[in-house]
């Protein structure tokens, strides 16, 4: 009987880096991993090197700012199940010390660099990193993402054109369905792969709300949340142009959703 080979993952460093309550977060381009999607500082552990030494060599590369790796406190691990079938772990370190002010070192890489509040993050952040970091406010040490996504088929949706391009580019948060029957299990958790003339764009629902109405979804969850080039009577009119009374009738649906790296 053979014995399979031991599983060595990717191992990641990443960065938490504090200033109040507001965390340091870049914008990815040019990576081919995640890009247009915000995460914070970090990369791949090199051979010979501590984690905190790594952490703190990311920093150095990306911010060019100075930590040292004793001021490091550990934030947590994060195994996580990327969409292209890789498990990956992500060692997260936090701290508030470091010299010289954070720049965007690395802008081949890095579109921008911007501060957050720790409880109101982007809706595009990566996938892990955002598991990363809620672990990280609760106080948890370890952190899962990504194993039910593997394992779950993402569910199929045709946009027309202006709305996928609006998902795509994360403007749009807020997709609006009917309560059709194959609808009525969609839960937070799961993945949409949003389809339109050939193209695709990966979602994972964050929330999903049920309304007896179009007006009362746009009036509680903010048109600009669903189209924001388009005013609320005009979406209106549109939504209704799609759906006939008979179809509102069923019930109405806000699915809250947030893009997820391909």
């Amino acid at each position: 009987m053979s014995t399979p080979e031991p599983f060595r993952p990717h191992v990641g460093v990443h960065l938490i880096l504090i200033e109040g309550d507001k965390v340091l977060l870049l914008l990815r381009a040019n990576t081919g991993f995640a890009d247009g999607l915000w995460s914070v500082p970090g990369g791949c552990l090199d051979a010979g090197e501590t984690l905190p030494e790594g952490a703190a060599r990311e920093a150095r590369e990306e911010l060019g700012i100075d930590i040292n790796p004793a001021d490091l406190d550990f934030a947590g691990v994060c195994h996580h199940a990327d969409p292209d079938g890789q498990a990956r772990i992500g060692v997260f370190f936090a701290t508030s010390r470091w010299g010289g002010e954070p720049v965007n070192a690395e802008p081949s890489k890095c579109d921008k660099i911007e501060w957050f509040p720790l409880d109101d993050l982007p809706g595009d952040v990566v996938s892990y990193i955002r598991a990363g970091l809620g672990a990280y406010q609760r106080g948890d040490a370890f952190s899962l993402d990504g194993w039910q996504r593997r394992e779950t088929p993402a569910r199929d949706m045709n946009l027309y054109r202006p709305y996928f391009d609006l998902v795509s580019a994360g403007r749009k948060s807020v997709e609006v369905r009917v309560l059709y029957s194959n609808l009525r299990d969609l839960a937070a958790g799961q993945r949409i792969l949003f389809r339109c003339d050939g193209d695709e764009c990966l979602t994972k629902v964050v929330r999903v709300a049920v309304y007896d109405s179009f007006e009362e979804l746009l009036d509680t969850e903010g048109p600009e949340r669903v189209n924001p080039d388009s005013s609320r009577e005009q979406q209106l009119a549109n939504i209704r142009r799609i759906y006939g009374p008979e179809k509102e009738a069923l019930g109405v649906l806000a699915i809250e959703i947030e893009r997820v790296q391909p």
